[in-house]
């Protein structure tokens, strides 16, 4: 009789593999892209999905959470783009200042202290909600 050793030791790392460290996918949502999507901005707990690593325009309407002292990058991908107002004092906006031309124009979005804040801009059009907890 053969043994065939390589069989549980295979399933035992695919399980391990699918597993995740209890960390959200860079968008916040499982298996979703770095960018944000505002298809999974409200988790089925009725509460707001964690942010992506990165917001965009493209998150118009969203609304996300974070926690104090977290931060993501805000990243418009227009050199001419309005810069983005704050309403609220949950969230603190830094710019980044690029070295070399990049292309894009990029905020640090750092949470400051529980409770909500707007981003919004006119020039690209989008608003952003992020609630710190």
């Amino acid at each position: 009789m053969t043994r065939r050793w390589w069989l549980p030791a295979a399933l035992s790392l695919a399980l391990v593999a699918g597993c995740g460290a209890g960390e959200p996918s860079p968008s916040g949502s499982p298996g979703g892209s770095t960018t944000g999507s505002t298809a999974a901005t409200v988790s089925p707990s009725g509460s707001p999905s964690a942010a992506p690593r990165r917001l965009t325009p493209e998150d118009d309407g969203a609304t996300f959470s974070m926690v104090v002292g977290r931060s993501v990058s805000l990243v418009v991908s227009d050199t001419s783009a309005d810069d983005p107002e704050v309403t609220g004092d949950a969230v603190q906006l830094v710019q980044v200042v690029n070295v070399t031309a990049s292309g894009v124009r990029e905020w640090e979005v750092r949470a400051e202290k529980p409770g909500t804040s707007t981003i919004t801009s006119r020039s690209p059009e989008y608003r952003i909600t992020v609630v710190v907890g």
